[in-house]
């Protein structure tokens, strides 16, 4: 979940559509010099849950547009747009939790999820896998 929100976070405060295209020449580094790029990563127990999220001081989203980044395909870079609704997905339906994004246009986005501390997380595939013994 966590790794979904730091490369949505990044690709934001860089404006751009993928990780590989960072800026690299001396036009594109003036992002850097407008202002200092933030991402801020938090979890927390509230109340029975646990508040996990993550938040950028990237150019944030649009009003009209905060409940489209959920839908299937949906995209403002040309990715597929499938990872925010996958995310969704697996904090509703694995996790029994809520996720919410907030944002203020030109100053920062939010991205947060509500998770009750009963959950039971998804059995793991490697779970049944034994580490053999050291042989000596």
């Amino acid at each position: 979940m966590f790794g979904e929100l730091i490369q949505n976070s990044l690709k934001s405060i860089l404006q751009i559509g993928e990780l590989g295209e960072i800026p690299r020449n001396k036009y594109d580094k003036q992002i850097f010099r407008e202002r200092t790029l933030s991402i801020t990563i938090f979890l927390k127990l509230v109340g029975g849950f646990y508040q996990a999220g993550v938040t950028d001081n990237g150019p944030g989203i649009q009003p009209d547009q905060l409940d489209k980044v959920w839908e299937p395909g949906y995209s403002t870079r040309g990715t597929t747009g499938l990872g925010l609704y996958a995310m969704k997905e697996f904090v509703e339906k694995e996790l029994n939790g809520r996720i919410f994004v907030a944002s203020i246009p030109g100053e920062k986005t939010t991205f947060m999820a509500h998770i009750p501390i009963k959950t039971k997380l998804p059995e793991d595939e490697f779970a049944h896998l034994t580490v053999p013994a050291a042989s000596g």
